[in-house]
């Protein structure tokens, strides 16, 4: 996942070009985010070993929370268009990992 940073990165460079941020600035909040994610996914997986349930659906909900929340305050856009802008992050990105995921996959096999 740390790979993968840039590429956040680099949406959250589209997605609010009209700023004046730097890339080194989306790269920061990048790295912000993926720690909460991080401490999030430590806290579920801990959960779920002590309680036997699945924890998911609520992390995954208080990660998207949070970066609605983030993306707020950094960028200062209004609610609505924030809400829309972390969607689409959040849906580009998912489309992302799983391209690498498969280059991955693919290239595991192509090793044996």
């Amino acid at each position: 996942m740390f790979f993968l940073l840039p590429l956040f990165a680099l949406l959250l460079e589209l997605h609010f070009s009209k700023r004046k941020f730097y890339f080194s600035d989306h790269i920061i909040f990048s790295l912000h985010f993926h720690i909460f994610y991080f401490v999030v996914s430590g806290i579920e997986l801990v959960l779920q070993y002590v309680f036997y349930t699945d924890f998911f659906s609520w992390a995954s909900l208080i990660v998207w929370i949070y970066l609605v929340l983030a993306m707020r305050r950094v960028y200062q856009n209004k609610w609505l268009v924030t809400i829309l802008k972390s969607f689409s992050i959040g849906l580009l990105y998912s489309i992302m990992i799983g391209i690498v995921m498969a280059g991955l996959f693919v290239w595991i096999l192509m090793i044996d």
